[in-house]
């Protein structure tokens, strides 16, 4: 619940400031765009998670949250066609559907869900989406910690287990 954050910002003197649709930074090459939720609108629950673009260069990353629904439609609108996904919501049943795999057509996607996760994330029909949207897959539970590293146009993807190196694989150049 977010009343006890907010109430511990008060305290702190800290302000607290809810982002939305159009706000974003520049920092060089590097650009951050919030997509969703839309300014002035109230959505609740996993449909109205913060949603990023992420620029650096010509390589797009599109950061979804627990995004669902409605939301994932806008974003999808918005973002158009993205290098890295983060697949939304731990790869659940409803998340990260086939419209929206075909207007953002990822080349990485990474799903944050344990090796064994008790909601049993990610859902074999999200994998399969991904695979017939032609992205490649990682998910953290298997991985570890998954990198994706723009280095003179190409996106170099590690996966770490345990801190070794277990796989790197240049994904995406650019030049398609």
């Amino acid at each position: 619940e977010e009343k006890p954050i907010r109430e511990s910002a008060a305290r702190a003197g800290v302000p607290v400031r809810y982002l939305k649709r159009g706000d974003g930074l520049t920092a060089g090459e590097l650009r951050v765009k919030v997509l969703y939720p839309p300014e002035g609108e109230t959505v609740s629950g996993n449909e109205g998670s913060l949603t990023l673009l992420v620029s650096y260069g010509a390589f797009d990353a599109l950061l979804t949250g627990d995004l669902e629904g409605k939301g994932e439609t806008e974003a999808a609108e918005l973002a158009g066609q993205c290098d890295y996904l983060k697949v939304a919501h731990h790869g659940s049943k409803n998340s990260t559907g086939e419209q929206f795999l075909e207007a953002t057509a990822p080349k990485i996607c990474v799903i944050s869900a344990p090796e064994r996760s008790l909601y049993g994330h990610p859902h074999p029909e999200v994998l399969e989406r991904l695979e017939n949207a032609g992205g490649d897959w990682y998910q953290t539970g298997l991985e570890g910690a998954v990198t994706a590293e723009v280095r003179d146009g190409e996106v170099l993807v590690t996966g770490y287990r345990r801190n070794v190196a277990i796989d790197e694989k240049v994904v995406y150049t650019g030049e398609e």
